[in-house]
Formats: C-alpha cells, sequence, structure tokens
C-alpha cells in the first residue's frame, strides 16, 4: 500500500542525488521510475521543473502526479515501492554514551511528550554545559525509533564550539543534502532553504537532534512542519521563543550524589569505591554531579589505577584551578584546558587582555562602562573586545548590555589573571568606578545629606551617563546592587578608605528599598574599616547607620547599644550632628520599646541641638519623631502641632526631601484619625500616598497603605480597609520590614469582626 510517507521519500528521490546511496537495484528502480514518469507528457514538465528548482510548489506537484500515476498504473505504483525499499534512511544519530546512570524520570517525560500525536513534538532539552543534555537526547532518540522510520538527522549547531555556532542556513544545506537534494540545487536564500526542507518533511517520519542551539534563531528555521517527525533540541539556556512555539521543555539537571557516585563506579569499578566511600562523594559533589567532569574525573583515576580516590581529591582542593585536574588528553583528543587555551591564544591581543583581566570583575556580571574603566580603554574599543570573547564563546552577553563569564571558562580565565602584573590596579579601577557612580547616584537621590571633600577625594574622572534623574539614579542602584556589595567587600582588605565610602555612597538603596541582608554586610564592612582606619568621625556615622539598619530589622537592643557608642564619639568629637543623630536614633528606639516618655525627653534634646545648627532639615525629622512620642504620650493636640510644624519645615527646605516630607503627612494623619479629624486626616494621608508612590518608596506606601487602612477602620469601612492592609502587608513582606506583623494583626482583626 503506498502512503503519503512513502510517496514523499519517492518525490525528493526523483529530485535529488540519492543514486550513490542506492544499491544497484534501487539506482535501476530509480531509473525506471524517471522514465515511466517521463512517458506522460504533462508529468514530464513536472518532473523537470522539480528537478531544475525543487521549491515547495514544485515538489507538491511532483508528489501529486506520483499519486495519481500509481492509481493509474500498477507498474508505475510498483516501482514506487520497489524504489522505497531501496532508499536508504539517514541514521546519523552519535553513538549512545557507555556509562549511563540514572535519567528514568526524565526518559519517561521525554517519551510520553514524544509519543503523544495530540500535541506539537518539540522538545527543549536545557540545563548547564556537561549536564548530559545530548547523552540524554540520543537516549530517548533511540527509544522511539520506531516512531520514526524515515531516519534520523543529527546536527552539531556548535553552541559550544570555539568556532562559534552553525547558521541556520549552513544547518537547512547540511539537512537537504542528508535527503538527497544536490548540493547545487540547495537555493542560497535562509527562506527558500526552510521551504524546501519542510516541503521535502511535511509526510515524513523523521527525528531530528538539533544539538547545541544557541537561539530560537538559529533553530526556527530547521523544524519540520510534518506532525509525524520528532525534534529534540539541546541548549545551554531556555529559548523562550521555542516554548512560545510550543516547545516543551525539559532541564536537565546534576546528577545527584548516589547517581554521581554510581557513575564513578562504572567507571574506576566497585572496589576503589568501597575503599574509601566517603572520598568518593566528596570528589562527585566536587564535580557538583555534572557528568563531563565526573568522566574526566573517573577517566583519570581508570588510568591510574594505582591512584587511591583520595589522592586525586586532594590534587583538586589544592591545585590552583579545578580546571587543571579536570583535564586530560587522550587518543589525540584535547583536554579541557586545552580547548579553552587554544580560544584564547587565538583571541587578538586587546581581547585576550578583556579576558583575563575582566574576570577580576567582584561581581557575577557587568556593564561595558565599568570594563572601559578597568581596562583604561574607550566605549568602542571595549565594546569590540567583548563582542570578540562573545563570538569566542569566552563570555556570555546577557539582556540589558551585560556580560557574564561561563562558569567552566572562569578557572581558565583566573590562571591567566593571577599572573597579570595590572591585577591589582585593575581591581582598583573597578572600585574607584563604582565608588563614583555611585556617590553620583546618592548626590541625586539625596541631596541633602552631609558630605566632606575627602568623599571625592583620589577618585579619577568618571563620565557618569543615564543619572539624568531620581528614577535613573535608583534603578542604576538597583542594577548594580550585588556588584556594589562585592566591591565594597573586595576594597575593605586593601582599600579601607574606599570600601568606607561605597558603603556611606549605598544609603539612598537601602533606605528606599530595604535590602536588610545587603546592608548588614555592607554596615558591617563600613564599621569595621572605620575602626581599622582609626577615623572617629567614620566610626560615630558608621555605627550609627548600622543601628539604623537593626532598627529596621526589630533589634532594638543591639540598635540602643549602637547608637550608644556613636552618642559617645559625638560626645568626644563635640560635633552638634553627631550628637544630635544617635540622640535621635535612641528616641525612636525607646518609642518602638513602648517608652513614649523617655522618647519625648530624647527627642528634645536632639531638636535643640539641630536647631542650634541651624540644621532645617534634620530639626524636620526630629520633629516627626517627637510627634509621634506625643502622640504616645496621649499628648494630641502638641502631636498635631509638632507634626504639622514638621510638614512646613519639610515645604520651606531649599533642597526637597519628598520622603520625609510625606512621611510627616502619614504620621499627622495617623494623630488625626485617632483624634477623630477624618477628613483632614484623608486629605493628608492621600496626598503622602501619592507622594510615596512618585518616588518609588514601596516602604513608603506601605506606611501610607497602613494608615488608610486605620482611617477607614475607625470610620466602619472594612472593604476599603481591608484593601488597603492588604496591600501594606503584601510589600512590607516583600521588604522584609518587621512591621508586616502588626499590619497583618490589624486586617486580621477586621475578618474576626
Amino acid at each position: 500500500m503506498i502512503d503519503e510517507a512513502m510517496v514523499a521519500a519517492v518525490a525528493a528521490a526523483l529530485v535529488g542525488k540519492v543514486a550513490d546511496g542506492l544499491t544497484e537495484a534501487g539506482r535501476a528502480a530509480l531509473k525506471r521510475l524517471r522514465r515511466r514518469t517521463s512517458d506522460d507528457p504533462a508529468s514530464a514538465v513536472v518532473l523537470s521543473r522539480a528537478q531544475g528548482h525543487p521549491d515547495r510548489e514544485a515538489v507538491a506537484a511532483l508528489r501529486a502526479v506520483l499519486r495519481r500515476a500509481a492509481v493509474a498504473d500498477e507498474a508505475v505504483a510498483g516501482e514506487i515501492v520497489a524504489l522505497w525499499q531501496q532508499m536508504p534512511a539517514p541514521r546519523q544519530l552519535p553513538p549512545a554514551p557507555v556509562y549511563w546512570v540514572d535519567r528514568l524520570r526524565e526518559l519517561a517525560a521525554l517519551e510520553q511528550v514524544l509519543r503523544d500525536n495530540a500535541r506539537r513534538r518539540v522538545v527543549l532539552l536545557t540545563g548547564l554545559p556537561g549536564v548530559g543534555k545530548t547523552a540524554l537526547a540520543v537516549r530517548c532518540a533511540m527509544s522511539v525509533a520506531g516512531l520514526v522510520p524515515d531516519g534520523q538527522l543529527h546536527v552539531e549547531l556548535g553552541g559550544a564550539s570555539p568556532n562559534g555556532p552553525l547558521s541556520a542556513g549552513d544547518a537547512l544545506g547540511r539537512m537537504l543534502r542528508s535527503l538527497g537534494v544536490p548540493p547545487e540545487r540547495v537555493p542560497a536564500a535562509v527562506e527558500e532553504q526552510a521551504g524546501l526542507w519542510r516541503s521535502l518533511t511535511a509526510d515524513r517520519r523523521l527525528l531530528l537532534l538539533l544539538d547545541n542551539a544557541v537561539s530560537v534563531a538559529q533553530v526556527r528555521p530547521l523544524l519540520p512542519a510534518s506532525p509525524g517527525c520528532v525534534v529534540l533540541v539541546t541548549a545551554r539556556t531556555l529559548l523562550a521563543g521555542l516554548v512560545a512555539d510550543g516547545a516543551q521543555v525539559l532541564t536537565v539537571r546534576p546528577l545527584d550524589e548516589g547517581s554521581a557516585v554510581a557513575f564513578l563506579e562504572r567507571v574506576v569499578g566497585d572496589r576503589r569505591v568501597a575503599d574509601d566511600p566517603a572520598a568518593a562523594t566528596d570528589l562527585v559533589r566536587a564535580c557538583g554531579g555534572v557528568p563531563l567532569a565526573l568522566t574526566v574525573t573517573a577517566a583519570r583515576l581508570a588510568i591510574r589505577p594505582q591512584w587511591p580516590i583520595r589522592r586525586l581529591l586532594d590534587e583538586l582542593a589544592h591545585c590552583r584551578g579545578r580546571l587543571s585536574t579536570l583535564s586530560i588528553r587522550a587518543d589525540g583528543d584535547v583536554s579541557m584546558t586545552a580547548a579553552f587555551e587554544a580560544s584564547y591564544t587565538g583571541l587578538p591581543a586587546l581581547a585576550a587582555r578583556c579576558y583575563r583581566l575582566l574576570v577580576l570583575h567582584p561581581g557575577p556580571d557587568f556593564g561595558p562602562a565599568v570594563a572601559a574603566a578597568a581596562l583604561q580603554l574607550s566605549g568602542q574599543e571595549t565594546v569590540q573586545a567583548l563582542t570578540i570573547l562573545v563570538d569566542a564563546h569566552l563570555l556570555d552577553e546577557l539582556p540589558g548590555d551585560r556580560y557574564t563569564y561561563p562558569n567552566a571558562v572562569r578557572d581558565h580565565a583566573v590562571l591567566h589573571a593571577s599572573d597579570d602584573p595590572e591585577q591589582a590596579a585593575t581591581i582598583l579601577r573597578i572600585i574607584q568606578w563604582y565608588l563614583a557612580v555611585a556617590l553620583a547616584a546618592d548626590r541625586i537621590l539625596t541631596p541633602y545629606r552631609r558630605r566632606t571633600p575627602k568623599f571625592q577625594a583620589d577618585l579619577p574622572p568618571v563620565q557618569v551617563q543615564g543619572l539624568a534623574g531620581w528614577d535613573e539614579a535608583l534603578d542604576w542602584l538597583e542594577l548594580e546592587r550585588v556588584n556594589l556589595v562585592e566591591a565594597t567587600s573586595a576594597a575593605a582588605t586593601f582599600w579601607p578608605e574606599l570600601a568606607f565610602r561605597l558603603a556611606y555612597a549605598m544609603w539612598p538603596l537601602f533606605h528606599l528599598r530595604r535590602y536588610h541582608r545587603d546592608r548588614e554586610v555592607v554596615d558591617r564592612i563600613a564599621v569595621d574599616c572605620a575602626q581599622r582606619l582609626g577615623d572617629r568621625d567614620y566610626q560615630a556615622a558608621a555605627l550609627a547607620r548600622h543601628a539604623w539598619g537593626c532598627y529596621d530589622r526589630g533589634r532594638f537592643d543591639q540598635a540602643h547599644q549602637l547608637f550608644a557608642r556613636s552618642l559617645v564619639l559625638g560626645e568626644e568629637l563635640a560635633d552638634p550632628h553627631q550628637l544630635a543623630a544617635a540622640l535621635n536614633g535612641l528616641g525612636q528606639v525607646a518609642l518602638a520599646q513602648q517608652s513614649p516618655l523617655n522618647a519625648v525627653g530624647v527627642f528634645t534634646r536632639a531638636l535643640r541641638l539641630y536647631q542650634q545648627a541651624g540644621d532645617r532639615r534634620r530639626t524636620g525629622l526630629v520633629l516627626v519623631n517627637l510627634g509621634r512620642a506625643q502622640a504616645g504620650k496621649g499628648e494630641v493636640q502638641r502631636a498635631v502641632d509638632t507634626l504639622t510644624e514638621a510638614i512646613e519645615v519639610f515645604a520651606d527646605l531649599d533642597s526637597a526631601d519628598p520622603y520625609n516630607h510625606a512621611r510627616a503627612r502619614i504620621e499627622l494623619g495617623r494623630v488625626l484619625t485617632h483624634a477623630g479629624e477624618h477628613q483632614r486626616a484623608a486629605a493628608e494621608l492621600d496626598t503622602a500616598l501619592c507622594q510615596m508612590t512618585e518616588r518609588g518608596s514601596p516602604r513608603g506606601q506601605a506606611l501610607a497603605r497602613w494608615a488608610l487602612g486605620e482611617l477607614a477602620l475607625s470610620l466602619g469601612q472594612c472593604d476599603s480597609a481591608a484593601a488597603n492592609l492588604v496591600e501594606a502587608v503584601r510589600l512590607f513582606e516583600e521588604l522584609g520590614d518587621r512591621e508586616a506583623a502588626d499590619a497583618r494583626q490589624l486586617f486580621e482583626s477586621i475578618e474576626r469582626r
């Protein structure tokens, strides 16, 4: 019986050149069929056109001719069957892995998808390099061979190749030639190649393994149109566009500890593992459960039967880089180290310098601006060098014009960086660049902060681009948050002055967006560096900032101790600002510990100092806190007067402080709510919420929502109260702020009513 798959295969043979792959009987059948098809003038025209221009329409017309001829002439039908039986099906899958453990769950999941005719049978296998994506795909392909009788094609797309990825056009050309299309008849344009590919596979049942893909654009033209085809794609990254096209995703993860030890046993033998099971476990942990690393490690042991596992483990622990130990040379194949080294030595000098120095960047990824500063290059030169590294797969380009080193590559780059005489100078330039831009962002976000000239001393001139306003400055701090924390940590050892200044410059980020854990790391570094520098001004400021971090996390006793130490230093320095700042903090702690009477006294002292110093902004800050303490004592009208004065102070500042201006309105709104002045309270709180939203402060919005919930509850508007409190709780919890529990408790009281 002649089916569509048979007709499609024979049509492809008629327009292609498959004679070299046929037996003598097959070549004779092909010749007879061509002659019989040419006997009919109309069929001859179609055949001639298809052979000359094997596009989609021509091949489809030829298949129609063959179907009609087979129905009309039994002899033609016989020749079609004879030729089809003699045609070789491509079998291009690489050999299955010799050593194989686990993966039963992944195999079952893959087979379930591939046997489901109701969905598009395209599966994307993702995972880190060396995790076994190809091995799993090959195993799966062999297990479902019965579903694809027309052949198996394998295309290495070059995602892990030092020569770069294979283009879609080159991949299509290879696949078309595998199906018998002569090289001279492969179209030049990718669109035409893809159309011909879909035509030739329209009724076939093929398996296609697209290995080491790098992009959706590379893969999409290669997908066959036939629902009978099965496609397996392996890639180091998630190709989201394929998922949108209907591909199923399977993330291939490293082997678990037990499976990794079993893998090691398969290669080196059960006895060696049994001799030192602890060493075997530690070794597979050092390899991260990655099959490629396990294979190389096990091979080193296999060719050295006299070595105990512990010896290789010790070598791995004490070598300069793991990569050298996880490398072998066997049968002329290059090792992992040699593969990276070949790519490195082939780089232009500028790109090679970029490769070995930028690995010194303290954070996980970086942008071209800091790279230019580190290398002392122009922006154009830097981008050119980065592009070369990306093309050589020695650097990964991330969204947003960011770059990072692949894990395996990083070890190799570190080896070269450690021998470069520019190592220390490069790290210093990176830290100085981050400090200069962070200080620029700080000046935009908190122009009212006290600064001394030494904060800008010893910094190279930096062109700060993209920080035109508030939003841009805060976005930059958010983007570089992890890098700033890592740079602060890196600077602490050799450049404590720079580390302290970095910690100082990050205050706006922690003030507005919280990040409590990062803040604690940075605050501790600042305190340590200030003590090592012996600078009492720095020490007092660092202790106070660390105290505020503890206060925000509800560690009131620790905050009190730190503020008290800062107060002593302020007294020794006779610095009214330091004294008042410490007193303000102590008042906040007293208020949090339900001691409003004590808080009023401390705030009053701080207020007097700031007023004597002529510091209007900090006078406003203390007035806000004093108003809260007065309200806590039950002095409602006095609290209203104090908070109203605070709002007037903030409104009259030369350098605006919109966050604390809005905070004063929130506190006034809360006092007015308890005083029964609901209309005025609503006006203050609505204005404050708008201001906090404009400033992009999630904490400020949470405080305003909390107060609005209290107001609505006092008016008996439970639905409005619940909506505001739910939003307040969400924001507080996202920030990790201690107020979340109190806001949630108030919300739950509504549910109990």
